[in-house]
């Protein structure tokens, strides 16, 4: 079973994430924090991180840069309701991005893609 690391502050969204891709088969990490997913980054490797980028200030711009800074190779979604800023990210980033939205789809249909070609 993939394993994915969800890193968002609003509780009421983890819930919503998490039961909705255990439904769809996978296991998932939650944490309300960068310091808590660096945690479950450091001691459980995920297969794959979801991440809210705005999660405090640029804390989850520093995680993903710490990230590859390390050489770790998990892909990683970026997931944020500012729809404005997703094409920067996919021009800087090699990961994949989409907004944040009640209608999980979009996400779902870039998780299978990541472990398509993983």
């Amino acid at each position: 079973m993939k394993k994915i690391l969800f890193i968002n502050k609003d509780a009421n969204i983890r819930l919503q994430f998490k039961k909705e891709l255990e439904e769809e088969g996978y296991e998932l990490l939650i944490a309300s924090n960068i310091k808590e997913g660096e945690k479950i980054v450091n001691n459980l490797p995920p297969d794959l991180i979801v991440l809210d980028i705005r999660i405090s200030g640029v804390e989850g711009i520093d995680f993903l840069k710490n990230l590859r800074d390390q050489d770790k190779k998990i892909p990683v979604i970026i997931c944020t309701p500012h729809g404005e800023i997703k094409q920067d990210f996919q021009a800087s980033a090699k990961d994949v991005c989409v907004v944040k939205s009640d209608d999980l789809t979009e996400l779902k249909d870039a998780i299978k893609r990541l472990f398509s070609t993983t």
